[in-house]
């Protein structure tokens, strides 16, 4: 793993992805530069003929929530909310130098999303004119909801078991700190019984694809946009949608910090009766079609009059508090990076995993399902996502040592997802070397953060003396 990431940026005129020419010429310069950097040779001398090389763009869901579920009028709404077709069509022409490749596209978005609303017969017409090779496409869940009927259809175990590999980190995984409260890990709209099987007291097991553990290549498609559990998506949560089972992934510890939680910042009787609910709702799914609806309804009906108080009604963790998502998130990448196809970690990286970001129109505000579009003209490259999301981070304005848990992460000797002997290096236009605070204070736009992480994101860290450059 390198510490080497490459910021290109698109004139500043630019407004979205209308300009393909654009948007190829600052991929492909960023990857040549990369590759030139990191492995002192071309693109087509690293990746082989007959090389799998996996995409994993973020296809969370069909449509931006502020438009299909809170109707609000946006021009060009999933800009900043999904990986756009112009930033994968870039990278396919630059693969389009290898022959023989076996190209898949891999994703496991929202249970709920409609997939043929994504990958529409226009969407493989404008992939095969810019890719001359196959691409097959592989939608890696195994749980799909069905929202269109009533009451909601919920189709399991749609994927074999052969496809998957599951880790087990046990005293390795960053939630052995918290081992304590695993019996109240959560994640939301999954039953709890569920997360239980994944993790215990004994164990802590990620089903992740089996495609990519067995790729020579990931390349990681992350939109950069706000979080409202993370405070920011980018190179490192793209790595949830690579697992089958959701309910392998703790988003939150039930309760409030008073008790050891971080699902919410105060304590409320009120919220207290409806995460109880909520779980009471979540349990049913699948099952008892006809109650869960109601008492779901009631969970959240009960913090909907609370907020008219306090404007504060969120169940699933969306504060700055949050101690349980990112710990997730490390454990995937710690699986992508060091996994083997028989489940084991080796001690050194087992495939090349390179991140290209699409921050060509960021998302700010109530993202990764609300966000509002961001002209950030910017394409983060690099083979670290630690690294890579250090440099989103400074271009949304925001300090990193709030996002990434750089103490915890640097303390991971074992499966180190940096660097740590290297400083970092970004190299921007003409070869440029920028430091965390250039980059912030030259090429960022301001961005705010979810309503959750304003406290901490939203500050100047910028304008001071003391700002991330200490972390490499």
């Amino acid at each position: 793993m390198n510490n080497t990431v490459i910021l290109k940026k698109l004139p500043e005129n630019n407004r979205g992805y209308g300009n393909q020419r654009q948007i190829d010429q600052a991929v492909g310069e960023g990857l040549r530069n990369f590759f030139q950097q990191v492995y002192g040779k071309k693109i087509e001398e690293c990746i082989k003929s007959n090389d799998t090389v996996v995409l994993k763009p973020n296809f969370v869901a069909e449509m931006n929530f502020n438009v299909s579920r809170d109707k609000q009028e946006m021009e060009h709404p999933n800009d900043c909310f999904i990986t756009n077709i112009a930033v994968i069509k870039g990278i396919l022409k630059e693969l389009n130098k290898i022959k023989d490749l076996k190209v898949m596209i891999a994703e496991s978005p929202m249970q709920f999303c409609r997939m043929d609303e994504i990958l529409t017969e226009e969407f493989w017409k404008e992939m095969q004119e810019v890719y001359q090779g196959e691409i097959e496409f592989v939608d890696l869940r195994r749980t799909i909801m069905d929202l269109t009927k009533k009451p909601v259809e919920v189709q399991t175990g749609l994927r074999g078991m052969e496809h998957y590999v599951d880790f087990d980190l046990k005293q390795d995984s960053m939630h052995q700190k918290k081992i304590k409260y695993v019996r109240r890990f959560r994640v939301t709209d999954y039953p709890p019984r569920e997360m239980h099987k994944f993790h215990t007291k004994e164990k802590h097991v990620y089903r992740i694809a089996r495609e990519l553990i067995e790729a020579q290549w990931i390349i990681n498609v992350p939109k950069l946009k706000t979080h409202m559990k993370a405070g920011m998506t980018g190179a490192m949560k793209n790595f949830v949608g690579v697992v089958g089972n959701k309910e392998c992934l703790p988003h939150h510890i039930k309760g409030s910090p008073l008790t050891g939680g971080d699902c919410h910042k105060d304590v409320s009787i009120v919220k207290f009766l409806s995460e109880n609910l909520l779980d009471g709702a979540n349990t049913l799914i699948g099952t008892h079609k006809y109650l869960y609806y109601p008492l779901w309804l009631c969970a959240h009906g009960l913090v909907a009059v609370r907020s008219r108080f306090t404007k504060e009604k969120d169940l699933a963790g969306a504060w700055y508090g949050n101690d349980t998502i990112w710990r997730t998130v490390h454990d995937l990448n710690v699986c992508l990076y060091y996994g083997r196809s028989d489940g084991s970690l080796a001690d050194s990286p087992q495939r090349e995993i390179i991140t290209i970001t699409d921050a060509v129109v960021s998302g700010e505000k109530e993202g990764p399902m609300n966000p509002w579009p961001k002209y950030l003209n910017a394409i983060v490259i690099g083979n670290s996502t630690f690294c890579v999301d250090m440099v989103n981070a400074a271009l949304m304005r925001f300090d990193g040592k709030f996002l990434f848990h750089y103490q915890e992460v640097k303390g991971d000797k074992k499966y180190p997802l940096f660097d740590g002997e290297s400083p970092l290096k970004v190299y921007g236009d003409n070869q440029k070397r920028l430091t965390l605070k250039e980059i912030g204070q030259t090429e960022a736009l301001y961005h705010e953060a979810a309503k959750g992480w304003q406290e901490k994101l939203n500050r100047s860290v910028w304008q001071s003396k003391g700002n991330s450059e200490k972390y490499f």
